[in-house]
């Protein structure tokens, strides 16, 4: 006769091969729930019954699964349902209604160790988005099947901007596209998404001091928003300057934000303040280093080859200062003249009808014409079958974005028309692109 010792192993081995049989058959149907139950009950019983009735035990479980009604299962909700929640969770994050330009998605199946059963490990099912957003972050979201539990991912988040630089008689220096230049005077250039003065959105602050102390520059800087400064804590910027992380308040939002100082002459110094909410800086970072090496002082230009500095390794100095703090050196402004302060305005053209594009639907296509040639160039010719709108240009007007049949994406030349670039067979049709 097998003494208990061989049955009570033989019989964990047989509810062991159980388990992964009756687990792999609910991943199969999707019923998550129901393998996490199966786990937790099989490793519950295996020290409980003989091999006999771990046998019989298993019989009366595959016929429960097969004869049961599918709706005690708990089922996953269609995708579109946990998009809403997951759009929802990411307006709440940015603290505004954030347009989704482009989304994509894919099923996954995740394994917790942290949550345990018995000595079982707990699978749960969920989806892994990809949002691009309106201001050029296309961010990387993981949820749960149900939309219930819904987390950020900075790390596989990326910032995808292009540049535009601005330049007055001080400095030059590049910023997204998507922001537009404040200058009150040549010497205090604030940057902002789209002219946005809101904490909830990235920002920069370039100003031009007669101090030429870097160390001192940092320090003023610092003690306006209430953080003590450590030279410890400071990184090398280029042969003249340094570069600090610290965070403030911005109104009810935590900013992290970069102070970078360069002097590269023996009558100026720049200040560069670029800051983001505490839980998008890591994303804005890599976008904030290569701003800072296009920087470039008056008659003095940048380095040719743009060497990311090591500006990520101090830890950030944390202080709570009043709301809407502005930081602002307390040093002595350089003078400027008046020609200088502010930049030139651009001279007036006389309007050219024939170089003026305009596009337009019409008849259900879309067509790009001139003011003094309409209805113009059609670019589509299924108008009567399919619906087009969201016509959208480009911020140089050379551009043109629509959306076809509720989630197609495409651009076409305004300048010259021809067929249409397919993007993508994703986009958010609610949404102008």
């Amino acid at each position: 006769m097998a003494s208990e010792p061989y049955r009570q192993v033989k019989g964990e081995r047989y509810c062991s091969c159980v388990k992964v049989v009756m687990v792999n058959l609910c991943r199969l149907f999707q019923w998550y729930n129901a393998s996490n139950f199966i786990c937790i009950l099989t490793g519950s019983m295996t020290r409980r019954f003989s091999h006999r009735n771990l046998l019989s035990f298993s019989i009366v479980l595959i016929l429960l699964l097969f004869v049961l009604p599918f709706r005690l299962f708990a089922q996953v909700p269609p995708a579109d349902a946990v998009r809403g929640l997951v759009q929802q969770y990411m307006n709440q994050l940015l603290g505004r209604e954030a347009v989704v330009i482009e989304f994509d998605f894919e099923g996954v199946t995740w394994e917790s160790s942290a949550e345990r059963r018995h000595g079982t490990d707990i699978f749960f099912a969920g989806y892994r988005w990809t949002l691009l957003m309106d201001d050029g972050v296309r961010y990387a979201v993981h949820s749960d099947a149900f939309g219930r539990q819904i987390v950020l991912c900075p790390e596989q988040s990326q910032a995808v901007v292009s540049f535009s630089v601005f330049q007055n008689d001080l400095f030059s220096i590049q910023h997204p596209n998507l922001w537009t230049a404040r200058a009150s005077l040549a010497t205090n250039v604030l940057f902002l998404f789209r002219g946005q003065d809101s904490c909830n959105f990235p920002r920069m602050q370039v100003f031009v001091t007669a101090n030429n102390d870097p160390e001192d520059l940092m320090e003023s800087l610092l003690s306006s928003v209430g953080v003590p400064a450590d030279p410890s804590q400071y990184t090398a910027f280029r042969a003249t300057g340094f570069s600090t992380l610290y965070q403030t308040q911005c109104g009810e939002i935590l900013h992290t934000g970069r102070a970078t100082t360069i002097s590269p002459t023996a009558d100026s110094g720049y200040l560069i303040v670029q800051s983001a909410p505490a839980q998008l800086f890591d994303i804005w970072s890599p976008v904030f280093l290569e701003i800072l090496n296009s920087f470039s002082p008056a008659g003095i230009p940048a380095p040719a080859t743009a060497t990311p500095s090591p500006l990520d390794t101090p830890a950030p100095v944390t202080a709570i200062v009043a709301p809407n703090a502005t930081p602002v050196p307390s040093t002595e402004v350089a003078e400027v003249s008046p020609a200088t302060a502010v930049p030139d305005s651009p001279p007036s053209t006389t309007i050219d009808m024939e170089n003026i594009p305009l596009a337009h639907v019409f008849i259900g296509d879309v067509y790009i014409g001139r003011l003094n040639d309409i209805p113009g160039t059609g670019i589509t010719s299924n108008g009567s079958q399919i619906n087009h709108w969201h016509l959208t240009p480009s911020a140089d007007g050379r551009q043109l974005a629509y959306i076809e049949s509720g989630s197609k994406l495409y651009t076409v030349s305004l300048l010259d028309p021809h067929e249409p670039n397919f993007l993508s067979d994703a986009a958010a049709g609610e949404f102008p692109p």
